[in-house]
Parts: structure tokens; C-alpha cells; sequence
């Protein structure tokens, strides 16, 4: 989930809701933003193009392989904007206070839990200017669904996993609970929105490929928890398994559905 092929891969899939998330964040021409968890740096070109050449942005994540994904994608020529890539991590921002007009944070908290999420929200209103925009974008796991597929069964699974570290990014099931850490964090003026993209037949092939990637991955966490015998089989023969005739991504009524959430706050003046 967090290696850059993969976070790629999610991207080009979810590319038009992405889109539309950033440009629903505030972020505005010719400032100054960081991209704190950048990953390998998907968000960059559309980002450096609502900045624009007088804006600029700073990329940082603590995986050499997305630094060094970022780099070459700068290189590329690909971004509008400068755009400096630095290594590091999100709770030691390597930055002098109130240097940036924004910031845009995007499927990292969900990887943070308390204290640590009230430390990286804190380093994250230091480095931002008086006023200046704090905007989290953040994958929503309690209003994800698939299907033809019993839901009861994934919130067995969930349950399951809740105290689980199998669970990576057990913050995503605290989403909507974003606006009250922003505002413990000293944030003001904060809004949320919830955002809804829907997967269905006919498929694009990244699509199928992510598709087929994410159902995976559910089906081996209920491979690796105590569910019961007739649960377990239910997801290996309509999740886990693409040569099952009960497989649900070849069912012409296959859909799913992947809920974001967006939260902005303003740094106290």
C-alpha cells in the first residue's frame, strides 16, 4: 500500500476524483506549498499547475524509493513549477517556522495515531505561514464497498483487524474525525467534505489492475485473522481467487465504491 508502483498504480485509477480533490482543497496561484508525504510524487504536476511558474513547491517523504521517484519525475520536466524533493519524515519537517502558504498532506495521517498525529499536525501548523491552509486528503475505509459481496463481511473483517497491526492505515477508519484533530491541533475555520468515486464495468485496464490488487489484499488479511471457516471461504472464492467462477470482478454488476475525505484548516494569525 505504500510502495510507489502501487501508489501509482491507485492514482492513474482514482486519477479524476484525485483531480477534483485538490482542486476543491483552496490551494491557490504563486504560493508556496509543501507536499508533506508526497509518496512518489502523483500529486506534483497537477499541483506545480495550480501554483504556476511563480508558485513553488517542496515534496518531502521519508522512502528513498518515492525520493528518488520524485526526482526523476522533476526531471522529467513534468512539473510547472520549481519543485524541490527532499527525504525526510512528516513528524521532523527539516523547515523554518511559517515558511509555507500551504500544505497538502494526502493519505498520510491515516498511518498516525495518537500522540503521533497531534505531533505531526503540530509540526505541520509550525512550518505554515499566519493564515496559511492546511488541506488533508485522506481515504475514507468505513465507506468503502464492494459487491456483489455481503457487507456484514467486511465488517467482520474490520473488526478483526482493529487492533490488529495487519490493519495498515487503521486511521482511515477515523476519517471523518479529522475536523476535531485539526482543530485540537489549534487549527480555525475548519470545513470537511466527503468525496465518492464509484468503480464499474466497463473497466479501463489500470482500473482492472488496481482493482484486482486492493480485492487481494482484503482477501489475505482474512486469510490471516480468526474469521469463521464460512467467512473465510466467502472471501477466498469471490475475492482472493480470480480463477473461482464466484470471482466478483468479472460479475457485470461488480462495483466499488471508494469514499475520501478533505480536511482544511487555517494556521491561527
Amino acid at each position: 500500500m505504500v510502495e510507489a508502483g502501487w501508489l501509482d498504480i491507485h492514482f492513474q485509477a482514482s486519477r479524476k476524483e484525485y483531480e477534483r480533490i485538490l482542486h476543491a482543497s483552496g490551494i491557490r496561484e504563486g504560493w508556496r506549498v509543501l507536499d508533506a508525504g508526497a509518496g512518489s510524487g502523483s500529486y506534483l504536476p497537477l499541483l506545480s499547475e495550480i501554483v504556476g511558474p511563480g508558485g513553488e513547491i517542496v515534496a518531502i517523504d521519508l522512502a528513498e524509493e518515492n525520493v528518488a521517484a520524485m526526482k526523476e519525475l522533476v526531471a522529467a520536466g513534468r512539473c510547472a513549477c520549481p519543485v524541490e524533493v527532499v527525504q525526510g519524515s512528516v513528524l521532523e519537517l527539516p523547515f523554518a517556522d511559517g515558511g509555507f502558504d500551504a500544505i497538502w498532506c494526502a493519505n498520510t495521517v491515516q498511518y498516525f495515531q495518537q500522540p503521533l498525529l497531534a505531533t505531526l499536525l503540530g509540526g505541520l501548523r509550525r512550518v505554515l505561514k499566519p493564515g496559511g491552509l492546511l488541506a488533508v486528503k485522506e481515504f475514507d475505509n468505513v465507506g468503502l464497498h464492494f459487491g456483489p459481496f455481503d457487507p456484514a463481511l467486511r465488517w467482520h473483517l474490520l473488526e478483526a483487524l482493529r487492533d490488529s497491526p495487519l490493519l495498515l492505515g487503521a486511521g482511515a477508519l477515523f476519517t471523518v474525525d479529522l475536523p476535531a484533530h485539526l482543530r485540537a491541533a489549534g487549527f480555525q475555520e475548519i470545513r470537511f467534505e466527503s468525496h465518492v468515486g464509484d468503480f464499474r464495468h466497463p473497466l479501463s485496464p489500470v482500473e482492472t489492475e488496481f482493482l484486482a490488487s486492493a480485492l487481494q489484499l482484503y482477501a489475505s488479511l482474512a486469510e490471516q485473522v480468526g474469521l469463521p471457516a464460512r467467512e473465510r471461504d466467502e472471501w477466498r472464492s469471490k475475492i482472493g481467487d480470480p480463477d473461482s467462477g464466484r470471482y466478483i470482478l468479472r460479475s457485470p454488476d461488480f462495483y466499488f465504491r471508494e469514499v475520501h475525505g478533505l480536511a482544511t484548516g487555517i494556521a491561527p494569525g
